[in-house]
């Protein structure tokens, strides 16, 4: 099997992890983060929709900026993306994420949640590239963050929603 092909059945395997189980949705107000090393991308659900919210530089005012997001926005519950690599084994990154979310938690009183992210942002970015020009290729590269915190939040909300 190629290694495209490889991929594919990877990222469909991913998808269908991901599908809804036909709950319904909740009515809280979350906020979706893509912690990464050098950007971290944030989304918002509320009302029954998610939407990109902002990319912030990762840097010492992190937390600082994270719990002033969640007081402006409402934000009932922070979703974290955890990328669990395909062994099912946490790499550098898991750590981090796991001790930052910690300390929004403890600033924020805020419950947090922690969701594989596995593919979030090759999912997100891959097919956008692949479909437009090359003019506006490089822009796209810089906003997957936030679209991979939308994917984190899509992958939440289809795997806990609330039974009806």
């Amino acid at each position: 099997m190629s290694k495209q092909n490889k991929a594919f059945l990877q990222n469909l395997q991913t998808e269908h992890e991901h599908q809804s189980s036909g709950k319904k949705a909740p009515e809280e107000t979350l906020l979706g983060i893509d912690y990464g090393e050098k950007h971290t991308g944030l989304a918002i659900y509320t009302n029954g929709v998610i939407l990109p919210l902002d990319i912030l530089n990762t840097g010492y005012q992190i937390l600082n900026t994270l719990a002033e997001i969640c007081s402006k926005r409402k934000i009932d519950r922070v979703i974290w993306g955890l990328p669990i690599g395909v062994n099912g084994e946490e790499n550098h990154i898991c750590e981090q994420i796991r001790k930052i979310s910690e300390k929004v938690h403890k600033k924020t009183s805020l419950p947090f949640e922690l969701v594989n992210e596995r593919y979030s942002t090759s999912l997100t970015s891959k097919p956008l590239i692949r479909n437009t020009g090359p003019l506006i290729r490089a822009g796209i590269e810089e906003r997957t963050d936030d679209l991979a915190a939308m994917r984190i939040l899509e992958f939440y909300l289809n795997l806990g929603m609330i039974e009806t």
